[in-house]
């Protein structure tokens, strides 16, 4: 309770400023764009915060991860591998816990796509709503439980199952 108090003013002011900003409103047009669509300041800061969840995480993941990763690869491709490598070594001093590295990514990820199929899904009844956003975490925690039994590939880790239940909270939003 303590935490959940002493985080709600930064929140609120954070929920605030992203109502306030251009840059979201740019976010909402590119992500969907259809006539009629009731677009509300509820909507675009749902589809705000997922965005910006899903910049968090891949910046945590680009940033502090291996480069034996798939997505390095990629970016090579891209030739985009020298502009990484200079955000990597201005973050290589930054000590994160394990669980901010290699947990919480995956968590912001799955919270990115509810908050956005929410918003998205605004005008279609709840049950729909409800299926849509769940998608996601739900095939995250089953993916995890499937890796303990070894019919996924992976290691599975009790705390990224942690992390896609959590973002399954954000659908009652």
């Amino acid at each position: 309770m303590f935490f959940a108090r002493k985080m709600k003013p930064l929140l609120t002011f954070f929920v605030d400023l992203l109502q306030k900003t251009e840059f979201c409103r740019f976010f909402v047009v590119v992500l969907y764009c259809r006539p009629n669509y009731p677009m509300n300041l509820c909507t675009t800061t749902k589809i705000c915060l997922g965005v910006l969840t899903l910049t968090m995480g891949g910046l945590l993941y680009i940033l502090f991860r291996p480069e034996t990763l798939l997505i390095f690869h990629v970016i090579h491709q891209m030739g985009l591998s020298d502009s990484i490598e200079v955000w990597r070594n201005s973050a290589a001093d930054m000590r994160l816990p394990e669980f901010v590295v290699f947990n919480l990514p995956a968590g912001l990820w799955a919270t990115a796509y509810v908050l956005i199929i929410n918003a998205l899904f605004a005008s279609q009844p709840r049950w729909q709503q409800l299926a849509w956003a769940s998608v996601i975490p739900l095939l995250g925690v089953l993916s995890e439980g499937l890796q303990v039994i070894g019919l996924v590939p992976g290691t599975a880790d009790g705390l990224d199952a942690l992390c896609y239940a959590l973002a399954y909270l954000f659908i009652w939003i």
